[in-house]
């Protein structure tokens, strides 16, 4: 783990006294954490879901994304972009991350997609989306904007430029480009450390 951060979700979803699913850092109880919190939640309430459903691929890794996502996912922490990297425009997240990813090296960026939250009073949206992660964890999202909200972040930071995006959909998103990374595993080479673990 990079940042000497521990988040730490109980492996049966649950803390002692059956309240909910535990994460702790040394930033508990911020909304962030309550974000990242429910984030992970919903992909773990995707995972049970498959679990419990029909017929999985036969010899298959990773029966679906949300699998492969509590396997390899990492939490970032959120953080206004740099000087010079300027919003790009809404519903295109994966393109937008890509290419700011490969335009703005400077920054050290990698893209990273899987599933963002976005909190506000009232308001809780789970989404697939991507963004853009520093070395030190740090998550630059060229799409979004928290607008008084909290943002978290929970996905795969991607070193093989190959798998990123070129045009519409992501890589966790294109079943075609995807099924190989389910079938078969995930390349220690295609992954860029950075982030923060759950275990």
């Amino acid at each position: 783990m990079t940042g000497g951060r521990a988040w730490v979700v109980s492996s049966a979803g649950v803390d002692e006294e059956g309240a909910g699913q535990v994460i702790t850092s040394d930033r508990s109880g911020t909304a962030h954490d309550a974000a990242v919190r429910r984030l992970v939640d919903v992909v773990r309430d995707h995972v049970r879901l498959i679990d419990t459903g029909g017929p999985r691929p036969p010899g298959w890794r990773y029966p679906s994304v949300f699998h492969f996502l509590l396997a390899h996912g990492r939490v970032f922490t959120p953080a206004p972009r740099p000087p010079g990297l300027d919003k790009m425009p809404d519903g295109a997240c994966r393109v937008n991350a890509a290419h700011a990813a490969r335009t703005y090296g400077e920054h050290d960026l990698v893209y990273a997609g899987g599933m963002a939250a976005y909190h506000r009073p009232g308001v809780a949206v789970h989404l697939p989306h991507a963004w853009c992660v520093t070395r030190d964890g740090t998550a630059v999202d060229p799409t979004w904007d928290a607008d008084g909200g909290t943002i978290a972040y929970f996905g795969v930071p991607l070193a093989d430029r190959t798998l990123w995006p070129a045009y519409g959909e992501g890589l966790l998103e294109d079943f075609m480009r995807c099924a190989p990374l389910l079938r078969d595993g995930f390349s220690e080479a295609a992954y860029a450390p950075r982030g923060h673990g759950i275990t």
